[in-house]
């Protein structure tokens, strides 16, 4: 019983050492995107004021998620110049691993964008929140700010192809 009651506390503390909140919020109810709607990055904004500590790497935040969200859009098969996707990035912490080793919930990896589907008149067509967090780990999430950018990345495209199936 003690063995089953520990592996579900723990089971309970992984499940919520890493959270996601994502959402595809539609501005306009009677535009609808096409199955075959091909999407772009145009833009990546960072408004997050992340400035690097001298321990930690440079981070070239604009130019790593642009390429990740490049990747996104390519290996979800949604590749076209319909819209444009042009995201902003919100808040960014890197984190410390050793910190959330030695107290879960310090030292956390959060990553928090904005995008937006642009048409090609400009009219802003969606919003696609995400939100990434790495509150837990040790050793093995050392450079959790490089799964954190591809992660929220995948997000925001699975979000809209989510969004385009649904409709």
């Amino acid at each position: 019983m003690k063995v089953k009651i520990l592996f579900l506390s723990f089971a309970l503390l992984i499940g919520t050492a890493c959270t996601k909140t994502s959402s595809f919020e539609l501005k306009n109810p009677d535009v609808m995107l096409a199955p075959n709607s091909g999407f772009m990055i145009s833009e990546v904004k960072d408004r997050s004021g992340y400035q690097p500590n001298e321990d930690e790497p440079e981070i070239d935040l604009e130019k790593s998620l642009k390429e990740a969200l490049q990747e996104a859009v390519a290996k979800q098969g949604l590749e076209g110049n319909d819209y444009s996707i042009v995201t902003q990035i919100i808040n960014y912490k890197p984190g410390n691993a050793f910190a959330r080793w030695l107290m879960p919930g310090m030292g956390a990896t959060e990553l928090e964008t904005v995008s937006q589907i642009v048409d090609k008149n400009g009219n802003v067509i969606a919003n696609v929140p995400v939100q990434r967090t790495i509150s837990m780990g040790g050793g093995f999430t050392v450079g959790a700010w490089k799964s954190v950018i591809s992660e929220v990345a995948e997000e925001i495209i699975l979000e809209i192809k989510r969004a385009i199936y649904k409709q």
